[in-house]
């Protein structure tokens, strides 16, 4: 990644499970149409003890995949809390955060 990110993506992926793929590298695809300078931060905050497999699945996703940044740390709060971990990170000059469950299209980050 570069020194000056022009766009940083925040996707918050509570309880996305293996969704959060396939949602990752479309994000990817249509930020890569709006600037070569980007950064996508995968947020897979977890409840310690929950079932939730989010975490393990963003980090091995981030892991083989490195245009991707990852967070994950036990929840202190929750969805904004979220937001917020993921953007102390983000180094964007502009910034987008979207949830990771496909609610909200991806593609309107291009308008």
């Amino acid at each position: 990644m570069e020194a000056n990110i022009n766009l940083s993506v925040i996707i918050l992926g509570y309880r996305a499970g293996d969704s959060i793929k396939e949602f990752a590298q479309k994000t990817k695809e249509i930020v890569r149409k709006l600037t070569s300078s980007f950064e996508i931060i995968l947020v897979g905050n977890y409840i310690e003890n929950s079932e939730d497999k989010t975490k393990d699945i963003i980090e091995k996703f981030v892991d083989d995949n490195p245009d991707f940044i990852s967070i994950c740390k036990p929840k202190k709060g929750m969805m904004g809390w979220d937001m917020k971990e993921g953007l102390n990170i983000s180094t964007g000059k502009y910034i987008c955060v979207i949830d990771g469950d496909g609610q909200f299209p991806i593609e309107s980050i291009e308008k």
